[in-house]
């Protein structure tokens, strides 16, 4: 099952789900890749209204959360679990957040494929020379040219667990790799 977590109260930019990027509203971008995973079960969690009914319109299923699940203080595995647990879903649950519209389907796919059922809760991860912190402050030195930097490994909007460790909540074990150019976050763009 593939769970598309879609806050419609985002405090940075509002409305962003159903804004436009690139001809498409955000959250389309991430609903055409995950349309790709062939027989995927595609899931929407979303307290919005406008969220839910732009995706009932296309056909994707919602799972509607209420509202204390889409708090700024609320991680994203609370809404998840959240659908996990409505659905009674008992699979592999791979979470793909529309703020990283540029993962592709070849992407997903890979690391399901690759998913060792023992290695619990993990997040897909991209190597990065130009990260920085939440005060803005670069958390690598910028005394050296980037090609000489030591790369930081920068978590991306992609999850995956099992059904059972998104129930307990369970901390993120393990990383995966995915290619730079599909890890780009718009949250991060600020």
């Amino acid at each position: 099952m593939v769970v598309v977590p879609a806050k419609g109260g985002s405090t940075g930019v509002p409305g962003k789900m159903l804004r436009m990027l690139a001809g498409r509203p955000l959250l389309q971008w991430t609903l055409d890749t995950v349309a790709e995973l062939d027989g995927a079960r595609v899931v929407v969690t979303t307290e919005d209204a406008a969220i839910a009914s732009f995706c009932r319109l296309r056909g994707v299923e919602v799972v509607e959360r209420p509202a204390k699940l889409s708090a700024p203080d609320v991680a994203v595995s609370e809404p998840v679990a959240h659908a996990v647990e409505t659905l009674d879903h008992k699979g592999l649950v791979l979470v793909v957040q529309p703020t990283c519209p540029l993962v592709s389907a070849a992407t997903l796919r890979a690391l399901a494929a690759a998913y060792d059922h023992t290695m619990g809760r993990v997040i897909a991860v991209s190597d990065s020379h130009r990260a920085v912190g939440a005060n803005g402050e670069p958390l690598v030195r910028r005394d050296r040219n980037r090609q000489h930097r030591e790369p930081l490994q920068v978590e991306t909007g992609v999850q995956l667990a099992r059904a059972d460790m998104w129930r307990v909540r369970a901390p993120v074990k393990g990383t995966v790799g995915i290619p730079a150019a599909e890890a780009v976050d718009i949250d991060d763009l600020g």
